[in-house]
This record gives C-alpha cells, structure tokens and sequence, in this order.
C-alpha cells in the first residue's frame, strides 16, 4: 500500500487519541490491551481505476484502511459499551475525515463500520475509511 500507516497513526494521535498503533502492534497482542480505548490502524485494500491515458500512466488508486477501535467489554453494560463505541468512533472520524493524507490526492472519506469482534473481554468496532492517491508515469 503506497500510502504509509504512519502519517495517520499520527494525525489520530494529534487529534488526542493516545492509545494508537499499527498493524505490527495488533499481530504480537496475545492478550488485550491493558489501556482501552485503544485504536489499531490497519491497510485493507486497494482498488484502481483504469488508465487514464493510453501511452503513459495515470490510474487514480483508491486505498482502504480500517481504524479498529477496542474498547472493555468487560465491566460495562451494554449501553456503556454502546456508548464508549459511538463517542470513541465520532472521535476517529472527526480526526480523519476531509483530513488529507501526504501522499493522498485527496482527503479521507469515512466507508462504512461493522462489529469486528464481541467475544471476550473487549468489544472492537471495525471502521472503514478510503484515500486516493494517482499512480503516474510518462510513457
């Protein structure tokens, strides 16, 4: 994925949400975070357009990557964890939505969110979002 991790557990990390890492960070968890909400920044896909041009390149690349938010599922009811979602998951938005990425052509759009996973000690909530960035190259 050309467009780096790093600049957006950045920008979520500016925008005040302390407990941020990446995809390297979620592979080695064997268990729970110990400091919830906690937020996971992690590449999904990629999906290009066509070629723009037919003897050179310019194919506009859309990048998805998700936000996962886990939050305690433990000691809360299910209005508290409903809520912890909803508060958490406006706070994600509001830091990466219209927010442009460096190496993106334009700013971040919200996709779509879904339950990632209820079992255990946490609940996590899987959001969506996309960037676009343009692959270029004369002839």
């Amino acid at each position: 994925m050309k467009l780096a991790l790093t600049p957006i557990v950045e920008r979520l990390r500016d925008q005040g949400l302390t407990q941020v890492q990446g995809v390297l960070e979620l592979g080695r968890q064997d268990a729970p975070p110990r400091t919830l909400p906690a937020f996971y920044v992690v590449p999904v896909s990629e999906r290009g357009a066509a070629n723009a041009l037919d003897v050179a390149r310019d194919q506009a690349i859309d990048c998805e990557f998700a936000v996962l938010l886990v939050v305690d599922g433990a000691r809360r009811n299910e209005a508290g964890i409903a809520d912890a979602v909803q508060v958490e998951g406006e706070r994600v938005k509001d830091a990466l939505v219209g927010w442009a990425h460096p190496a993106a052509s334009r700013a971040c759009g919200f996709s779509r969110a879904s339950l990632g996973s209820a079992s255990g000690p946490v609940v996590t909530w899987d959001m969506r979002f996309t960037a676009r960035y343009h692959l270029r190259r004369n002839s």
